[in-house]
């Protein structure tokens, strides 16, 4: 495990005990005395060097900076793309012109082989850069370039054959590429977690291109394996143990029915609730995910700072609603509420109070609206 640094160690405290609604808190750290002049050096050692990151990834961020450089109508020539580039740190940082030069040439390469980028001539005989359909569908959803036409693929794919027998292969569409990655199947068990799926999730499973065959191979270490082939497999159970979490199943237990440890469960269910690119399209079932919490603690859980912990504690006190939390005592929270706070509970209440005037005022101007609308004459003619 890599040392902590003095700059990762700063952001830590200071987010200390704010919880999301304090302006202020407090870092205690406890070290042992051997320890207390690698802690020394922690606190009062120098910042890490700001190093550029645009070129990393094996170019990943470059051919996403170009892509929204032409779609955005910044650029629209090589030579301009190469001017943007070159007022980078990445550039200020790079040792000579040529290396700038080869950044722009190969992104632009890449980009056009992906059918992002095309090239296209004016009137006047210049050569012009400009994004296509897919290229276009990129940028604007926030869509790495290196998966764009992955995911159109998949999309298409799922046009001609979608099951809404349940949430499965909605799961599996928007489950994020990099997740898979960091998910390493023990393939003989999930051979036998194939075997044991229903009807529904078998079905949703031959519509991706999941195949016993495949799994099989797998088990027995047998032939050349298409990376591709693979990547459907693996996203597919991770699509599996995030539909076992969205249906509040413990995370222990999704972590123990697929062999993975539980950190590992934890982390696809946050990259995954934390997928910014889905909440226009599926905000509440991305809220559900995020929360992963009983659906009597949902409400509760609107809260900013209340977590799962401390819903649980207001639920059993018998506080069920915004409401009821927003018209209480501040007494009756401290009083009712294990470890509950005056001051937790005076804001708590006034959060409370003004979620439930929002949503009070939003449905007023929607019914205002209504209201306002023209009363159709009825059609009385015979």
């Amino acid at each position: 495990m890599a040392a902590l640094e003095s700059a990762q160690y700063k952001q830590m405290i200071g987010r200390a005990g704010r919880a999301g609604i304090d302006s202020s808190g407090e870092s205690i750290l406890i070290v042992q005395h051997k320890d207390r002049d690698k802690v020394n050096k922690l606190i009062g050692g120098p910042m890490s060097k700001c190093v550029s990151s645009l070129n990393g990834d094996d170019g990943a961020g470059m051919r996403n900076f170009v892509l929204n450089l032409i779609g955005i109508k910044l650029c629209s020539s090589v030579q301009e793309v190469y001017d943007a580039i070159s007022s980078t740190l990445f550039a200020k940082q790079s040792s000579n012109k040529e290396a700038v030069q080869l950044a722009c040439d190969t992104s632009l390469s890449q980009l056009a082989s992906k059918k992002l980028v095309v090239q296209k001539c004016n009137e006047d005989g210049e050569t012009r850069l400009e994004v296509t359909d897919l290229g276009t569908a990129a940028y604007k959803g926030c869509i790495e370039v290196d998966i764009a036409s992955v995911l159109y693929d998949d999309l298409c794919k799922a046009q001609l054959a979608l099951s809404v027998q349940n949430y499965l292969h909605l799961i599996y569409l928007i489950t994020p590429y990099s997740l898979v990655t960091q998910f390493s199947p023990d393939w003989s068990h999930m051979f036998n977690l194939h075997c044991k799926l229903s009807a529904e999730d078998l079905h949703v499973g031959n519509a991706v291109g999941v195949t016993e065959r495949f799994l099989h191979r797998r088990t027995m270490n047998h032939g050349k394996v298409d990376p591709k082939e693979e990547n459907i497999h693996r996203r597919f159970f991770v699509a599996l143990m995030l539909y076992d979490l969205y249906r509040e199943q413990p995370v222990w237990e999704v972590a123990d029915k697929f062999h993975q440890n539980r950190a590992v469960s934890t982390t696809l269910l946050w990259k995954w609730s934390s997928s910014g690119a889905y909440h226009a399209i599926y905000g509440a079932f991305i809220k559900k995910f995020s929360l992963c919490a009983k659906p009597e603690l949902n409400a509760l859980m609107e809260l900013p700072g209340v977590k799962i912990g401390k819903a649980t504690l207001l639920y059993k006190a018998g506080f069920r609603s915004l409401q009821q939390i927003a018209y209480s005592e501040v007494s009756d929270l401290t009083n009712k509420v294990d470890y509950m706070t005056r001051s937790q509970a005076r804001q708590i209440k006034a959060t409370a109070l003004m979620i439930i005037k929002e949503k009070s005022e939003a449905l007023r101007a929607e019914a205002d609206a209504v209201i306002a609308l023209p009363t159709p004459v009825p059609d009385v003619s015979p």
